[in-house]
């Protein structure tokens, strides 16, 4: 098993380095096929790994599911420059719904946010765990990515077309490049330090968006949030660019948009399994608790200003 901290950095489709510099985002591509995913819920456990969860007393599993990717759509962008091919599915996690009473405690002024969070991200633990497979005959190069969410919102990067010559995919929240041989199976993992991270980084793109920009503005809403997702930076007061951005109360993670972008068209399987342990706040809900009863995907979605889907 591989961890995300290991991987090299994402380059363009003719090897070109990565970029590093704020002012403009990596450049990437996208699709994907088959996916099974899973939940392991640990409710209480004490250890994130997926071995220490499933041998804590009180961990409960839920039934593995499979969704099909597809294999053979159509691109999910193409230009004269850029030919991208992408396939998605949503990933809730099994968070308990508030009630009236939790919702109506919940008041004051907490920005970014319309009232403070429900879920915070000390309210759980998330990690990870994947195998990606590919099922041809022949070598490919795939991003897997992950899109947060949270009670609030979700992002969605899309596409910044610059000029008639230059079109950049807007970063997504987590991208794991991954180089995949001939019929190889790849394991990999996403720990609890990289999905916390996570979420501070959506919470800190909903204070960018909030923001106000002209002409005579050092950086674009659209550079900071690419600055902000790019793997390389973590907000914070060491970062000068969001150090303003940076929100003092992190909203926890809720779900996120699961997918698989490459510049060709791939035959490639994923299996995903996302360990969530509560850590003692009772919002982590157990196995077979009626979808009506979770809080589900946020009402709102975010992006970068101007970027098509």
């Amino acid at each position: 098993m591989i961890s995300r901290k290991d991987r090299p950095p994402r380059t363009g489709p003719e090897g070109s380095p990565p970029q590093v510099a704020v002012l403009s985002p990596l450049t990437r591509g996208r699709r994907a096929p088959l996916s099974r995913l899973a939940f392991v819920v640990c409710l209480g456990a004490g250890s994130t790994s997926l071995g220490g969860c499933e041998a804590a007393e009180d961990a409960q599993v839920t039934s593995p599911y499979a969704v099909a990717l597809g294999v053979t759509e159509a691109a999910s962008y193409m230009d004269a420059e850029l030919t991208l091919y992408e396939s998605q599915t949503p990933v809730a996690f099994p968070i308990w719904k508030p009630t009236g009473s939790q919702l109506a405690a919940l008041k004051g002024n907490d920005p970014p946010y319309p009232h403070p969070p429900y879920l915070l991200d000390s309210d759980e633990t998330i990690e990870v765990n994947y195998t990606i497979t590919n099922l041809d005959n022949e070598s490919h190069t795939v991003w897997l990515l992950l899109d947060p969410w949270n009670e609030f919102v979700k992002y969605r990067p899309g596409v910044t077309v610059v000029s008639d010559d230059e079109t950049e995919p807007n970063l997504s929240g987590i991208e794991d490049p991954i180089l995949l041989g001939p019929l190889q199976r790849i394991q990999g993992n996403i720990d609890s330090e990289d999905m916390s991270t996570l979420a501070l980084k959506l919470d800190t793109a909903m204070q960018i968006l909030q923001g106000t920009y002209t002409a005579m503005s050092a950086y674009g809403a659209g550079e900071l949030l690419n600055h902000d997702f790019n793997t390389q930076n973590t907000p914070g007061p060491m970062d000068p660019l969001l150090a303003q951005y940076t929100p003092k109360v992190v909203a926890g993670l809720t779900g996120f948009d699961l997918g698989i972008q490459s510049y060709e068209p791939v035959n490639v399987e994923l299996e995903v399994t996302v360990n969530v342990v509560d850590t003692g706040s009772g919002k982590v809900a157990p196995p077979g608790t009626p979808r009506g009863q979770l809080i589900g995907p946020p009402p709102t979605v975010i992006t970068v200003p101007g970027s098509m889907p």
